[in-house]
């Protein structure tokens, strides 16, 4: 204690001093880890830096064109949508007069008629394939032209795929309403004649940023062989069109086109009210080829006719059902037509 009082000086000289060398070791202590965070993040930026240079194209010019390579991207993608466009067609943009959608409307249903009976397909009598709220006007709101025309254009493309499967009958085509005034255009002999729940659907049609999408609905009646040329024939259209339900169910002998087809294959019926036979269009072919009497017994009971056994054949020994027998199916189809936005894709 006493050395200490004689250099207390040095004492307090030594303490300051050992002090000053502890802040030293943690200032030092704390820039060294400042300084191995700022390198790793230097080596990293310098990776990055590599990574870049090392890509093509270079980001110099000494190497490619890069606005010339932007070009070239351009015109690729540009080609890309061309080819993607080709799959949905545009929305229908000419906006026709009263008369000439009058027109196209008479000549549409006419031809399709027309092509329903050279395919042997039934038909409801005097159907207009969802515009009979149109039968009976010559004029029409100016905001329903454009979209009952877009429709017609997709009614007709539908119908000829079905005519052109040779289904066996169409029972009923429907549509969206394209408007509060879809009605035929506000005519009471029109409004009178329309019949909402046989053209109309309860879904309405969507317009997005890209494509204007329609809904449709067909009922037919067919084989399965039918069916699959229907599906067949919608994914060769070049029309965009979406299959969104399918329901396939049995013709049943008490169902009823809309009171104009009665009865099954094979039922017999008076002559004031004959049967609508589906098989009938394939009678005249069938019926050669199989004796004097008629088709043969295994083919009648396959399509459901009444056999005619040749009167000099021998009666055949049954053997049993060892094949499976078709019947006539109801397909419900719902469709949605997809069509680009005259800005869509930009």
């Amino acid at each position: 204690m006493v050395w200490i009082k004689r250099n207390l000086f040095l004492v307090a000289g030594g303490l300051v001093a050992l002090v000053l060398l502890g802040l030293a070791g943690f200032f030092l202590f704390t820039k060294f880890s400042q300084d191995q965070a700022i390198t790793a993040q230097l080596d990293q930026s310098t990776q990055e830096l590599k990574t870049l240079v090392s890509r093509d194209p270079h980001p110099g010019t000494d190497k490619v064109d890069n606005i010339g390579a932007a070009k070239n991207e351009h015109k690729r993608l540009q080609a890309f949508l061309e080819r993607i466009r080709r799959r949905f067609p545009p929305t229908f943009t000419n906006q026709p007069t009263s008369r000439e959608f009058r027109a196209m409307l008479d000549t549409t249903v006419s031809d399709l008629q027309r092509r329903a009976g050279s395919a042997g397909v039934k038909l409801p009598d005097d159907y207009w394939f969802g515009f009979s709220a149109q039968k009976a006007s010559m004029t029409f709101s100016t905001n329903l032209l454009g979209p009952l025309t877009g429709q017609l254009l997709d009614v007709s493309a539908l119908c000829n795929i079905l005519f052109n499967s040779k289904i066996v009958s169409l029972e009923r085509v429907k549509r969206a309403s394209a408007g509060q005034d879809d009605g035929g255009g506000g005519s009471a002999l029109a409004s009178l004649l329309t019949t909402p729940t046989q053209d109309y659907l309860e879904a309405k049609g969507v317009t997005n940023q890209w494509a204007v999408i329609t809904p449709y609905e067909v009922t037919f009646q067919g084989f399965s062989s039918e069916l699959a040329e229907v599906l067949e024939g919608l994914i060769r259209s070049p029309h965009c069109f979406v299959v969104k339900t399918l329901i396939v169910e049995r013709a049943d002998a008490a169902s009823s086109l809309d009171g104009t087809m009665t009865g099954t294959p094979g039922d017999t019926q008076s002559e004031a009210t004959p049967a609508f036979n589906p098989y009938a269009r394939y009678g005249g072919p069938m019926m050669r080829g199989y004796g004097r009497g008629g088709m043969s017994e295994a083919l009648a009971r396959r399509y459901g006719l009444p056999s005619q056994p040749a009167a000099d054949a021998p009666k055949p020994v049954s053997r049993g059902n060892n094949f499976l027998e078709e019947k006539v199916l109801r397909v419900t189809l719902s469709v949605d037509s997809v069509k680009l936005r005259p800005t869509g894709g930009r």
